[in-house]
């Protein structure tokens, strides 16, 4: 019989699901690891990947949520999920663009990484230095657009925008400005891809309530 290592990837085609989808964007890890038992992935297999013990594993199996965002950001990356499919970067596009590092220097593969830290942050609440917002409203600027948006993307549009007005409530008036400026333009952006009639319908709301910011 053919065993797959322990820590071979998963079949990314996995994340791609409607169910698994769904899964991800509310940050159901139980469901996600259920979806994942039906396709055959053990609780081994998850833990070589993620770092987790498997008691834990069976903890969050049976219903125990995740919310810490250390450990949503090690499950994401150690499983292979997009992290724009959790709400923890502007998109998966996003994503792809700042995993693969560049044949440049190591500096600027590191400036990457940070700014996706960065945004999901700022996504699950957490506080930022004004240089860090500097990052934020800089490093999107040449993120390419997707051909395709779904439920999902509009979706991610709408935490990021209640984020930054939550952000620019708490803070003052102004305080992430440029910020809210590059998620605007990128938000924009999307209104050139293809999509459904009912989606389209709701990106245009999104991406008026952005502007509105």
């Amino acid at each position: 019989m053919n065993v797959l290592p322990a820590d071979e990837p998963i079949d990314p085609r996995l994340w791609e699901r409607p169910h698994m989808r769904a899964a991800l964007a509310r940050h159901d890890i139980s469901e996600v690891y259920q979806l994942l038992a039906a396709s055959g992935v053990s609780q081994r297999r998850i833990a070589a990947l993620t770092g987790q013990n498997q008691s834990e594993i069976s903890d969050i199996n049976q219903g125990r949520q995740v919310q810490a965002y250390d450990l949503l950001a090690r499950i994401a990356d150690g499983l292979g999920i997009p992290r724009g499919y959790m709400g923890l970067a502007y998109t998966d596009i996003t994503t792809r663009r700042l995993a693969t590092p560049p044949s440049t220097a190591k500096d600027d593969w590191m400036e990457r990484r940070t700014f996706l830290g960065l945004v999901s942050k700022l996504v699950m609440g957490a506080a930022l230095t004004p240089a860090e917002l500097d990052v934020i409203a800089t490093a999107p600027g040449h993120t390419p657009v997707p051909t395709h948006v779904g439920a999902t993307d509009v979706a991610q549009v709408q935490t990021m925008t209640k984020a930054l007005r939550a952000y620019d409530a708490q803070h003052g008036g102004g305080s992430c400005r440029d910020a809210i400026l590059a998620h605007t333009q990128w938000a924009t952006s999307l209104l050139n891809a293809t999509c459904t009639d009912h989606v389209r319908q709701q990106l245009l709301a999104a991406v008026a309530d952005a502007k509105t910011l």
